[in-house]
């Protein structure tokens, strides 16, 4: 029979111990070292959960200023060891707060690293109120906790002007890890967690509007991770809205409205929630999309806050609902017909309860057809939204509406028949689209336009023959329009 011999580092065996005089002893004869590493975890993380190990490890030089996963952890011995490894300077993250909820302990350990945080900060504050001329940090100074671009000017003033940091401080080119701030961030920049952000802002970090070194809003940028539910996003937001976060601010890199993006992401989580037939994911998808009407001054006011762009998806501005319909035309779920419709029988539902708004419909439904470009974002292309780190003005990103000139002209003069002949038979929006107007635009598609005759005969004139296919019927129009109820007569 044979045997596994396993050695252990003789730190790793004293930590195990947990003897104090024993290890105390091994550190002063040389035995072993306090910053010594077993794996990928330092000796200070393997001995976490001996708090009188930390203190002394942290008394024979360990150095505290790192990142540890173990600083969320639950236990009250390892509380008391972040408690420890956060007054000798520790690094710390967003991450930490999140995990931090996760620790069953009544918010303690939150409000421990949130309570560090603004200690910190305040430090950085009296240390450049001590070491910088008055000129320069006079905009800064007062009792409001340092964050955002306000914190990274102060960071840089420091090191301009060659000021030490001093302990607890950590080192110039990772000090933005101990005071949790990046590119002008504010705390709340891509957070996700309504407790954290309620924990910060009871702590005194009261601008949760504050723009970053780029121009994007704390709200903006939620609509860029995923979540665990949509009733998780739409929690943040209505957060957000609470403490007076300016919803219709343009974005930095578009067209759009802050508030016009999020819309946009919660059609999708809509769209998902409602990808079977299972009752759960219905109803899910159903309190979410309700949960839109419960700020509907906000969200949805077609006529009232426009954004401010001259997309021809809409008359006077793109809104909510043009949005919203812009999303339904470009999703990928085609392959799941009954989430679509479900979906968009909802917004029918709401036009009559809410907007009453039925040309806009019409509008925005004859233009996502055609197939035309949406200049409402500058990084989307026939609806599809790009990352945000593009560049606005790349040509590979924008669209380019000049070659759609004649099309537009078209689409007007169809929009202005479609309107003339709703008003003319006065039917109920949802009848009208599946009858006269399904069958209308759909005609159109198949037919030969002005200014594709215009190319065809322009191929001729240099010796080429172009044969005209017609344009596809968007599987939407059939999947939400043509297929849900019986299709009227003309004569009707």
């Amino acid at each position: 029979m044979g045997y596994l011999v396993i050695r252990m580092p003789e730190i790793l065996r004293l930590i195990c111990r947990e003897s104090t005089a024993d290890l105390r002893a091994a550190l002063q004869e040389g035995r072993v070292s306090a910053s010594e590493k077993i794996g990928n975890y330092s000796s200070l993380e393997w001995a976490f959960d001996w708090p009188e190990g930390v203190e002394i490890l942290l008394e024979f030089g360990a150095d505290p200023k790192q990142h540890f996963r173990s600083l969320v952890y639950p236990g009250a011995g390892r509380h008391s060891s972040a408690a420890l490894l956060l007054k000798e300077g520790c690094f710390l993250s967003q991450a930490h707060l999140y995990k931090s909820v996760s620790c069953d302990d009544g918010g303690e350990r939150l409000r421990l690293l949130v309570n560090e945080l603004t200690a910190r900060r305040k430090k950085l504050r009296k240390l450049a109120e001590d070491s910088l001329p008055w000129a320069s940090i006079s905009g800064y100074v007062g009792d409001k906790i340092l964050d955002g671009q306000d914190c990274q000017k102060i960071l840089g003033l420091l090191v301009e002007h060659k000021i030490p940091f001093p302990h607890p401080f950590t080192t110039q080119d990772k000090i933005e890890k101990f005071l949790m701030n990046s590119n002008g961030e504010t705390v709340y920049h891509d957070l996700q967690n309504k407790q954290c952000a309620e924990a910060l802002y009871l702590a005194g970090f009261l601008d949760a509007d504050m723009l970053d070194s780029k121009g994007n809003s704390p709200l903006s940028t939620l609509a860029y991770y995923a979540y665990y539910s949509c009733s998780d996003f739409i929690e943040m937001i209505e957060w957000h809205m609470s403490k007076a976060a300016d919803i219709h601010r343009r974005l930095p890199w578009a067209n759009e409205s802050v508030s016009h993006f999020l819309v946009s992401q919660i059609i999708n989580y809509a769209l998902f929630d409602r990808r079977d037939d299972h009752s759960s994911h219905k109803t899910k998808s159903e309190n979410n999309l309700q949960s839109l009407i419960t700020m509907s001054d906000v969200f949805f006011a077609p006529t009232r806050i426009p954004d401010r762009c001259n997309c021809p998806c809409s008359s006077n501005g793109c809104t909510a609902l043009s949005v919203f319909l812009r999303e339904l035309s470009a999703s990928e779920s085609w392959h799941c017909p009954q989430c679509v419709r479900g979906v968009f029988e909802k917004l029918e539902e709401w036009d009559q309860a809410y907007w009453k708004e039925p040309r806009a419909f019409i509008r925005s439904l004859t233009f996502n057809a055609l197939d035309l470009n949406h200049t409402c974002f500058a990084n989307t292309r026939k609806g599809y939204v790009y990352l945000r780190h593009l560049r606005p003005d790349n040509e590979d990103w924008i669209n380019d509406n000049r070659d759609e000139q004649s099309a537009l002209i078209e689409f007007e003069e169809l929009v202005a028949d479609l309107e003339q002949e709703f008003e003319k038979r006065s039917l109920p929006l949802k009848e009208f689209l599946s009858g006269p107007w399904y069958r209308r635009v759909k005609d159109h598609l198949l037919t030969r336009q002005p200014h594709e005759e215009q190319t065809i005969a322009g191929a001729r004139s240099v010796g080429v023959e172009l044969e005209f296919c017609g344009l596809s019927v968007p599987d939407w129009m059939e999947i939400c329009i043509a297929n849900k109820v019986e299709e009227l007569s003309d004569e009707e």
